[in-house]
C-alpha cells in the first residue's frame, strides 16, 4: 500500500510537464510564474483553468509556491530537485563544446597556478555564474621528475613534476654561470636520488641525501630553498572567478548577504562539505538551497564534478542561484571536469 506521502510525491505526467514549464519561465526570467503565461508559451492545447488546478495541486505537493496571493508561482527547493533530477541524464555535451575547452586549455602548461586561472575563467564565462576550482589533495605527492633549464647566465628553471600529474616551476639565482654539461650532470643527481619520494620527507631529508656533494654550488641553492620549491601547498587551495557574476543576479539584491555567500565559499567552509560529501560519490552532484546545510547557502545552488590529476582528485563547479540555468551548469562543469582529467592523463 503506497503511503499518503509517498502518494503525494507521484506526480501525473501533467504535473510533471507544468512543472518543468513553470520552473524553465522562472529560470528565464525571475518573476512569477502565472497559469495564463504557461498556457500561451508552453502548453496551448490545455485551458489556462486546467493548469491553474494542476498548479494548485503542485503547490499542495510542495513543488512550487506562491509568494503572494496575486503573484504566480516560483519552484521550492523540492521543484528545484525534481527538475534536477529529470535533467541531468538528459545533458549530453555536445562534441564543438569539447572541442572548445580542449583547445583552450591543452595550449595551457600543466603547471597547476597556470591552468587553474584559465580554467575558472573559462567556465565563469560560459556559465555568466561563480566558478570554483579545488585543487587536488597534493600534501603526500611523490616526485615523479625534476629538470633543470637555463635561462640565463645565472639563473635556471626547475621544473618539479608529481605521480598525481601536476607541475611546478621555480627559478632559482646561482652566483655563477653554470656550463650546460655541468647542469644535466646535477639533474641526473636529482632524479637518481630524489626520485619516488613524497614532497614533505624530501624537504626534512635532502640535506642528507646530497650530503656527499652539499659542496656543489647547484645543489647548495637547492637544499637552501627545499622548503619553498618542494612545497606545492603555496599553490591556491581554492581559486574562484566570476564574483561579478553574482551581483549582477536579480536573486541577490541583498548585497551583505551576497558577501556573506562568498565568504563562506573563501573561507573553506563549503569546500570541507564538497569533500565530506564526496568521499564515495563521484560525477555531477548538484546541492540546492537548504540541502548547502548552511543558513548562508540557503539561496544559492552547487554544482560540483570531481577531475582526476593522475591518482588524485580534486572539484570544479559553479556556484549561483536555485534559478541557475542548471542545464548549461551541468554541461559546462562536466565537460570542464573531463578535459581537465584528460589533460593531465594525456601526459
Amino acid at each position: 500500500m503506497v503511503s499518503k506521502k509517498k502518494y503525494r510525491d507521484i506526480l501525473t505526467e501533467r504535473e510533471r510537464k507544468i512543472l518543468e514549464a513553470v520552473v524553465r519561465d522562472y529560470i528565464d526570467n525571475a518573476y512569477p510564474v502565472s497559469s495564463r503565461q504557461v498556457h500561451s508559451k508552453y502548453m496551448q492545447d490545455i485551458s489556462p483553468a486546467t493548469i491553474r488546478n494542476t498548479m494548485y495541486l503542485l503547490e499542495q505537493k510542495g513543488y512550487i509556491s506562491q509568494p503572494h496571493i496575486s503573484a504566480g508561482r516560483v519552484p521550492t527547493d523540492k521543484g528545484y530537485r525534481y527538475y534536477v533530477n529529470t535533467l541531468i541524464e538528459r545533458c549530453e555535451v555536445e562534441n564543438s563544446i569539447y572541442e572548445m575547452v580542449e583547445r583552450e586549455l591543452f595550449e595551457t602548461t600543466l603547471d597547476l597556478t597556470l591552468l587553474v586561472e584559465k580554467a575558472v575563467k573559462l567556465l565563469s564565462k560560459l556559465t555568466n555564474e561563480l566558478s570554483v576550482f579545488i585543487a587536488p589533495m597534493y600534501t603526500s605527492g611523490i616526485l615523479e621528475k625534476i629538470e633543470l633549464i637555463s635561462i640565463s647566465e645565472n639563473r635556471i628553471l626547475m621544473v618539479l613534476e608529481v605521480k598525481s600529474g601536476l607541475m611546478k616551476t621555480a627559478i632559482l639565482s646561482i652566483d655563477t654561470e653554470i656550463a650546460p654539461r655541468k647542469l644535466a650532470l646535477v639533474t641526473s643527481v636529482l632524479n637518481e636520488r630524489l626520485a619516488g619520494i613524497r614532497l614533505g620527507e624530501i624537504i626534512d631529508t635532502i640535506h642528507e641525501r646530497m650530503s656527499d656533494i652539499i659542496d656543489d654550488v647547484v645543489i647548495k641553492v637547492i637544499i637552501e630553498n627545499a622548503p619553498a620549491v618542494f612545497d606545492m601547498s603555496c599553490i591556491d587551495k581554492v581559486k574562484m572567478s566570476g564574483t561579478t557574476n553574482l551581483f549582477r543576479k536579480p536573486d541577490f539584491k541583498d548585497t551583505r548577504l551576497l558577501g556573506q555567500i562568498v565568504s563562506t565559499i573563501e573561507n573553506g567552509t563549503i569546500v570541507a562539505n564538497i569533500y565530506k560529501n564526496r568521499k564515495v560519490r563521484s560525477g555531477i552532484v548538484i546541492t540546492i538551497g537548504k540541502e548547502n546545510k548552511r543558513e548562508v547557502m540557503k539561496d544559492i545552488s552547487v554544482v560540483m564534478k570531481d577531475y582526476l590529476a593522475g591518482d588524485e582528485k580534486g572539484f570544479i563547479g559553479v556556484v549561483g542561484p536555485k534559478r541557475m540555468d542548471y542545464a548549461k551548469a551541468i554541461k559546462m562543469v562536466r565537460c570542464f571536469a573531463d578535459v581537465i582529467s584528460h589533460v593531465f592523463s594525456s601526459r
